[in-house]
């Protein structure tokens, strides 16, 4: 549905985000949403196809800058490891090598400011879309770390190649330090510290790992 950037609709996604937080998505009314903003239902529908849409115009922002971004940092580490120019990342993760992406501009730029929408898929989505969204995408990130390895592999290039079992444990933890801040609402200080202390203690290792 196209983007509706009245206030009408601001305040029924407003509503809607309150209650998906309060009570999750399965428990959720499209009346109480309609009543609580002040609409009827069918002028509900006006700005909403259904309960779902409501709930992925809340979600979706984080969703696609998310997509956005990971698809911009496997592109350059993949260049990167091609190229044989990968080197450890540096104790500050903002200023680590040109040549490799530590992922930190992705968790202070796109996870940072999407607190509630994190918690709302990792928490509040079953019955919706979302609800499997972050195991799906540690099997996209395990499938394609492991087609990459496999290609530096053929390309004649001294790699590790790691099982995609291997790969899905390593993987796994990354997201579960990098969530954990979140979904246990640490002050934005103490969620950057963590941040910090994720990417200085997986990327180097992760490096080492494979390789490089």
């Amino acid at each position: 549905m196209a983007k509706d950037k009245s206030f009408t609709h601001q305040t029924i996604l407003k509503v809607a985000r309150e209650q998906f937080i309060k009570y999750g998505y399965s428990q959720t009314s499209i009346r109480t949403i309609a009543k609580l903003s002040g609409v009827t239902s069918a002028a509900l529908y006006k700005h909403a196809v259904d309960k779902e849409d409501l709930f992925s115009q809340i979600v979706s922002p984080f969703v696609d800058s998310y997509k956005k971004a990971r698809k911009s940092h496997i592109q350059k580490n993949v260049e990167a490891l091609h190229k044989n120019t990968a080197s450890p990342v540096s104790k500050s993760p903002d200023t680590s090598n040109q040549n490799f992406d530590s992922g930190f501009n992705i968790l202070q730029e796109i996870v940072l400011p999407y607190r509630e929408e994190i918690k709302l898929i990792c928490n509040k989505a079953q019955g919706t879309k979302y609800e499997n969204f972050f195991h799906d995408a540690i099997n996209k990130d395990v499938d394609d770390t492991y087609n990459s390895l496999m290609s530096l592999k053929k390309e004649g290039k001294k790699i590790n190649v790691l099982t995609k079992k291997e790969l899905h444990v390593l993987i796994s933890a990354y997201y579960t330090a990098s969530l954990e801040p979140i979904l246990h609402d640490y002050t934005t200080e103490e969620t950057m510290r963590c941040f910090k202390l994720t990417v200085d203690s997986f990327m180097p290792g992760w490096l080492k790992i494979i390789g490089y």
